[in-house]
């Protein structure tokens, strides 16, 4: 005889709500990682890497100040969109030192530059080091390659929860409609926060069309979430079937977020 479970929102139910609350969990924790392009997002040297720097702005000029060894690290480069071919100037305790743009970045209108012969005791060195954040010299390569892999687990994830949890016989969702409403919208919404918290506010506007193409892939989500507000037979066959839906809807809806979050991070272009 087969127990028929009463409907409920369940956990098989709300998966596909959760995989717009844990890409907005990434964005969050994209945050420190994004680059401003109004400021300096990093300074290269070949013994440290010295993440946003403090930075006066005059115009499109800026003035950044990096403390090495008790001594004054000056950066200054002209943020301009027409001077990405220039150079910049750097000097170190009022001495003149060789100064790049680093041209490594996918998006090359994030500024960065790097010190090539630019050298001081190891003890200096090793103070910078210690004073930089976790996510110190993060790159497109390591950016790109980290979301990847976050695809790929979260995907594998959302359809081994949908074979084990659609194992049990169980009603159909009486608030299917509901569940439905509240899933696009938020389907919906993480794209446009997630463009807010990785992007300096007036550029959000020029980024605004990135957030279009998660939304398109909603068609993709909301069918799932009715498949899994219908009544679960439990058997075999159908459960391989919401498997399937997890992955391909978790792979592209979350695919094209996650490209977005990359995007507005200013790290690729």
């Amino acid at each position: 005889m087969t127990t028929i479970t009463r409907s409920g929102p369940g956990l098989l139910r709300s998966l596909p709500l959760s995989v717009p609350g844990f890409l907005l969990l990434v964005a969050i924790a994209l945050m420190p990682v994004s680059a401003d392009r109004d400021s300096l997002y990093r300074v290269t040297t070949p013994q440290f890497t010295v993440m946003k720097p403090d930075c006066a702005t005059d115009g499109t000029v800026l003035t950044c100040a990096v403390p090495v060894g008790g001594k004054a690290l000056t950066v200054v480069l002209d943020n301009d969109r027409s001077q990405l071919n220039s150079g910049c100037t750097a000097t170190y305790d009022s001495r003149p030192t060789a100064c790049s743009r680093d041209r490594t970045l996918g998006d090359i209108l994030t500024p960065a530059v790097i010190l090539n012969g630019f050298t001081v005791p190891e003890e200096a060195a090793e103070a910078v080091r210690a004073g930089q954040p976790w996510w110190s010299g993060v790159g497109e390569g390591a950016l790109t390659r980290t979301l990847f892999w976050l695809l790929v687990g979260m995907s594998l994830v959302a359809a081994a929860a949908s074979w084990f949890l659609s194992g049990r016989p169980r009603e159909a969702n009486p608030n299917s409609a509901r569940m439905a409403v509240v899933t696009f919208a938020a389907g919906a919404l993480v794209p446009f926060a997630s463009l807010v918290l990785l992007t300096p506010l007036d550029q959000v506007a020029e980024k605004l069309p990135m957030a279009m193409l998660p939304c398109f892939t909603l068609t993709l989500v909301l069918p799932w979430q009715l498949l899994v507000d219908r009544g679960i037979s439990g058997r075999t066959g159908a459960r391989l079937g919401l498997s399937a839906s997890a992955l391909v809807a978790t792979a592209v809806y979350g695919s094209a977020t996650l490209l977005m979050m990359a995007l507005a991070t200013g790290l690729v272009d």
